[in-house]
């Protein structure tokens, strides 16, 4: 068995081995054989992995890396525009990242995963390009270097892969025009998420159901029971309703593209479906130890990805869990099977999970159990109508639009779920490994309460439970003041409501500032004011807009137009025109009153420049002194030390008592404005390990002896008075 892995491997290539070995693997153990057989396949695997990793590394290091390369490739994922990057104060150029597997480099034939990073967006799975590029050391350690893409010369696509992304097409179109249900029904079929907007990715991600937006093992178990169901009904054989399952889902596989995820997910549907045919849980821990073992063989980087460890503990949970939980709420409640199974499952999924989540997240969701146990009837009946529309497309297109139609349906209470879940409680523990400890001794104590307590002291000590966790949600939510941690950028919120705030910036992240406004739970900005046009300030502006709505913002007068352009994407993307404000204006908004303290009507003044890239701009930012319960509040954008003097000498700076320090604690600051400011609190939104030295160690020494907060250490900040305190 080892030889002829050994010989398949170095002429088919080794992950069309391992691939047929865990299928083999799968047959094996659906037909009862001896675990004599794994061991074989395991040690063949490991020897065909060890095989490529060396004739990958030899032919690594035999092709000439240096300078321009000539190279040919095949995309293995989908291309996707990058986050945008900001350097300084300006936006660089959007480019597009993708996975693939070289083909060529410089002539040498080597077959080594890498990261493209290229000017387009339009590649897709299966796509074999060539051309010239610059190779450059990726962070990741899963591909051997990133390519940077600077010309094509040739693109071709294998017949099978053509014919699989036109069906793709064809699916989606389907749903083209029909909401935020009809984004929905693609991802939960074959993974294509095109039609889904960042807003509602960021809802569902909320919701606890950001696994239905994409192909999952979840999908997978559905498809094969489903498949499976129908063969065992027409062959009355057992083992042809199986192979017609496997034959189904590797197809099923190849349209949804055989990535690593997907791979994973189907691995571990065609456990759940093994364990759930033989009854036994042995059969299925030991199909699951196995199957983790190969993949682990294949791609050892799984380990590192967060995604693979929740797919195996959500996996072991079904397994070993739910029939337990199941039998209990039947035997306890009454309950049909079939109900007790859909409120087990998902239950049990999601304890299992619960501590890796908490250690990455920091939060806990009163909602996303409920929520699950909610969606989990309707997701089995879109999924198959799903599926059954993508199987009729080459038969009849009237057909597909038929069941296309009964899945979008099927998806609105999927989205009105998640609509529900943005405005239940998230509670912020202590994360890492700390937090992961403490839930997994929670899950474990409630797993010896529930075998030992009776019936009735559970659900009040359940109740107990929640009532308490509300409890510390809604004391949680007391802050006045909100400083969110956007790395090397700005954002202030004042608080105006119990859903509503005053927002100062939205610094240059979009992920980092909706983030920060689910975490203060804001969804109505009363005021938005974009303190000036760099983009560590305003770039983040799509991540405040995710499920939120703008009453009113504001900008500082361009009388010379250098910013048009930055307040037409702004316009764009919030909806509505800007109002231009000015020195000595006064505003009410809420319990919040706001004087406008700088620039002056129609000046665009003149001062001196600072190293940099953009004093112009920075002496432009609007500068507000803000007053709510008793508080004053100073945030001044960039300005510089030629506009703080001004400050210092036209206004009265000693009763500001929150400082929102400009510049992210720069050192070009005026001696003149420091001695005005006498502070209780300072705040210095900085990224950490930034390159521009902030904050300087002077500036730090000129804000004593107020209470310094610095966002690179201490993270956001929670801001309550009186008295005045941080949490």
């Amino acid at each position: 068995m080892i030889w002829i892995s050994i010989v398949l491997g170095l002429w088919l290539g080794w992950q069309v081995v391992v691939g047929i070995l865990l299928i083999s693997l799968i047959c094996l153990r659906a037909f009862g054989l001896k675990f004599t057989s794994d061991i074989y396949l395991l040690l063949g695997a490991s020897v065909v992995s060890i095989v490529a990793i060396c004739s990958r590394a030899e032919a690594l290091d035999r092709a000439d890396l240096r300078g321009a390369v000539d190279f040919e490739y095949t995309v293995r994922s989908d291309a996707k525009m990058m986050p945008p990057r900001v350097i300084g104060s300006h936006f660089v150029a959007r480019s597009c990242s993708f996975r693939a597997e070289t083909n060529l480099l410089n002539e040498v034939v080597l077959g080594v995963p890498i990261r493209v990073i290229a000017k387009e967006c339009d590649q897709s799975y299966g796509l074999v390009e060539s051309g010239k590029g610059r190779i450059i050391e990726s962070r990741d350690d899963r591909v051997a270097f990133t390519l940077i893409v600077d010309q094509i010369t040739a693109r071709s696509y294998s017949p099978l892969w053509r014919k699989l992304e036109s069906v793709r097409e064809d699916f989606r179109s389907l749903f083209l025009g029909k909401g935020l249900s009809g984004s929905l029904v693609p991802g939960m079929v074959i993974g294509d998420t095109a039609l889904q907007s960042h807003e509602f990715s960021s809802r569902m991600r909320i919701a606890g159901l950001s696994h239905l937006t994409a192909v999952s093992g979840t999908n997978f178990s559905i498809i094969a029971s489903f498949v499976l169901t129908l063969a065992s009904r027409v062959f009355r054989r057992r083992g042809l309703p199986i192979a017609i399952t496997l034959f189904a889902l590797t197809i099923f596989v190849l349209l949804v593209r055989p990535s690593p995820s997907v791979l994973r997910a189907g691995v571990m549907a065609l456990i759940v479906l093994l364990a759930t045919l033989k009854g036994e849980r042995r059969t299925g821990i030991a199909a699951l130890a196995t199957a983790v073992a190969i993949l682990l063989l294949i791609d050892p980087f799984l380990s590192q990805e967060i995604g693979f460890i929740l797919s195996v503990l959500a996996t072991a949970g079904i397994i070993i869990a739910s029939p337990s939980i199941a039998s209990k709420i039947s035997s306890s409640f009454g309950a049909p099977k079939l109900v007790a199974d859909l409120l087990a499952i998902p239950f049990s999924a999601s304890i299992f999970t619960m501590p890796v989540i908490v250690a990455i997240s920091s939060q806990v969701s009163l909602a996303q159990v409920p929520i699950n146990i909610f969606a989990s009837p309707i997701v089995p009946w879109v999924t198959i109508m799903g599926f059954l529309s993508v199987s009729a497309l080459p038969i009849s297109i009237q057909v597909a639009s038929i069941f296309a139609a009964l899945a979008e349906i099927s998806a609105r209470p999927i989205v009105f779920l998640a609509d529900l879940a943005t405005h239940l409680p998230l509670i912020e523990v202590v994360g890492g490994w700390v937090g992961a400890i403490s839930t997994l001794i929670s899950v474990v104590t409630g797993v010896l309460l529930y075998r030992t307590l009776s019936r009735k002291a559970l659900l009040l000590l359940m109740t107990l439970l929640i009532l308490g966790s509300t409890l510390v949600a809604i004391r949680g939510d007391d802050w006045m003041l909100y400083q969110c941690d956007v790395g090397q950028g700005d954002a202030l919120l004042i608080r105006t409501g119990s859903r509503s705030a005053i927002v100062i910036d939205v610094g240059p992240d979009s992920r980092s500032i909706d983030k920060c406004l689910r975490q203060a739970k804001i969804r109505e900005i009363s005021l938005l004011v974009i303190t000036h046009a760099h983009a560590d300030h305003y770039g983040a502006i799509e991540g405040l807009m995710r499920g939120r709505r703008v009453n009113e913002w504001w900008i500082a007068d361009d009388p010379d137009g250098l910013s048009r352009r930055f307040m037409e994407e702004v316009e764009r993307v919030v909806g509505r025109e800007a109002r231009v404000v000015a020195m000595s204006e006064r505003y009410q908004v809420a319990d919040v009153a706001i004087e406008v303290l700088w620039p002056r009507q129609g000046d665009v003044g003149t001062f001196a420049s600072n190293p940099g890239d953009g004093s112009t701009f920075n002496n432009r930012s609007l500068v507000l002194m803000l007053e709510k319960a008793g508080a004053v509040i100073f945030a001044g954008g960039d300005i510089e030390p030629a506009v703080q003097e001004i400050m210092a000498r036209d206004q009265d700076l000693s009763r500001v008592d929150i400082y929102k320090v400009s510049h992210h604690g720069s050192k070009f600051r005026s001696a003149s404005f420091d001695a005005e400011l006498n502070p209780q609190l300072a705040l210095i939104s900085v990224g950490a390990s930034n390159t521009y030295g902030h904050p300087a160690i002077e500036t730090l020494e000129a804000l004593a002896p107020a209470k310094i907060h610095r966002t690179d250490l201490q993270g956001p900040a929670r801001v309550q008075w009186w008295p005045l305190k941080v949490k």
